[in-house]
């Protein structure tokens, strides 16, 4: 039986696209865990910013 901290699992990329036909964006953030958007607001704010950029739905 192997012991694997639940927040130093990563998924693979692969996976993620195998199940979200349609996922655009697949990044993983150098700090926050599993409740990133408590932990560290600012990072995902700009990352939300950029990609709905990227989708065309904010002004460059």
């Amino acid at each position: 039986m192997a012991r694997v901290r639940l927040a130093s699992a990563r998924y693979p990329e692969s996976v993620a696209r195998s199940f979200y036909r349609d996922l655009r964006s697949f990044d993983r953030m150098p700090e926050g865990g599993h409740f990133a958007v408590a932990e560290v607001p600012q990072a995902i704010a700009t990352r939300m910013r950029d990609f709905a950029r990227e989708l065309g739905l904010l002004s460059a």
